[in-house]
C-alpha cells in the first residue's frame, strides 16, 4: 500500500528492513530515473555505491528484468531508453489495465472518494508550489490508488513498471516543469474522473480515464 501523509511536503513510505541487494537496487534505479546518465559500468556501480559485486549484479538482473537496462558483456550497461512506439506501447497496457480494473468495482466508498478528493487538492499545491516532484508522486498515488480498490495485484506491479520506466526519460522535475499548462489539465481530468465514480462506473469514469492516459501518447511520424 503506497502511503501518504498529507501534512509534510513529502511523501514517505512505510520503511521496512532492507537488504543490501535492495538498497542497490532503489539506488541503482534513482540513477537511472534522475535521466542524467544513458549508461554505465559494474565497476563504476561499485565505486559510485561503495558496495560490493555480488549486491550490485543482483540488482542490475532485477532491473534488465523488469525492463529499465540491458547488459552487454564486455560493453556495459545501457539504461532503458523508449522509441516513441514502446512508449505508447506502455500507455495502451495501462489503458487496459487501468479501465478494466475500474469497471470491476462494484461501488467506490465514501472514504475511497475522499482519499482521491485529497489526492487531487494536493496537486494543486503542488503545482502552486511549483514542487514538481511532489505532483509525480501525488499523479501516480492517484492511479495506484483506483488499482489499489480494485486489488488485483498483478495490476498494481505491472502500472508501477509502466509508470517508472516511461519516467526514466527525463527527471520528474524538468519533464513536467516545461509543461505546466498540460499538468493543470491533467489535474482537472482527476477531478472529473472522481466526481463520475458511482455515477457509471462501467463506462463514464472508465471513458474519462482512458482519455486521460492518452494524452500521454506521443506523435509516430
Amino acid at each position: 500500500m503506497f502511503i501518504l501523509y498529507w501534512g509534510g511536503d513529502t511523501i514517505r513510505k512505510s520503511n521496512a528492513k532492507t537488504s543490501l541487494k535492495d538498497i542497490a537496487y532503489k539506488k541503482i534505479k534513482d540513477i537511472i530515473m534522475e535521466g542524467e546518465e544513458e549508461f554505465t559500468s559494474e565497476s563504476s556501480l561499485v565505486a559510485l555505491l561503495n558496495m560490493s559485486r555480488t549486491p550490485i549484479r543482483d540488482a542490475l538482473h532485477r532491473l534488465e528484468t523488469e525492463g529499465f537496462l540491458k547488459i552487454y558483456s564486455n560493453q556495459g550497461i545501457y539504461f532503458w531508453n523508449p522509441t516513441p512506439i514502446e512508449k505508447n506501447e506502455l500507455f495502451d497496457l495501462r489503458i487496459a489495465i487501468e479501465t478494466y480494473s475500474i469497471r470491476q468495482v462494484p461501488e467506490f466508498t465514501e472514504e475511497h472518494i475522499d482519499y482521491l478528493k485529497k489526492n487531487v487538492e494536493n496537486q494543486h499545491l503542488a503545482i502552486i508550489n511549483e514542487d514538481y516532484s511532489f505532483f509525480n508522486e501525488l499523479d501516480m498515488d492517484f492511479h495506484q490508488y483506483l488499482l489499489e480498490v480494485n486489488g488485483n495485484s498483478q495490476f498494481l506491479r505491472n502500472y508501477r513498471n509502466c509508470r517508472e520506466r516511461l519516467m526514466t526519460v527525463r527527471t520528474a522535475k524538468h519533464l513536467l516543469k516545461s509543461q505546466i499548462d498540460s499538468i493543470k489539465e491533467l489535474i482537472e481530468d482527476h477531478m472529473r474522473i472522481v466526481e463520475a465514480l458511482n455515477k457509471d462506473s462501467q463506462s463514464i469514469s472508465a471513458k474519462l480515464l482512458e482519455e486521460h492516459i492518452t494524452k500521454g501518447k506521443v506523435p509516430i511520424f
